[in-house]
């Protein structure tokens, strides 16, 4: 080593490599709507149902995509627990 080193070092600059974050899945919002309905014949009520419909937005918020009104599926359930 001489004295010239000391002086004024050789000085390399060294630049990590660009870290690329990795991809997420954001979850993007949604609505679901229920509701029950009556269905009446003059006073007398002949059906009651439990409808729901969907909204699907996007990152923004704007309305992508809605389902019409739907009758939830009906399950019938014993007090055992058997379906």
């Amino acid at each position: 080593m001489n004295a010239n080193m000391l002086r004024s070092p050789r000085v390399k600059t060294v630049t990590s490599p660009a870290i690329q974050p990795a991809p997420m899945n954001v979850p993007l919002p949604e609505k679901i709507e229920i509701r029950v309905v009556e269905y009446t014949k003059g006073d007398k009520i002949v059906k009651v149902e439990l409808q729901y419909r969907m909204w699907n937005f996007d990152e923004y918020g704007m309305i992508v995509d809605k389902t019409d009104w739907e009758p939830v599926e009906r399950v019938k359930i014993d007090l055992d627990g058997d379906i």
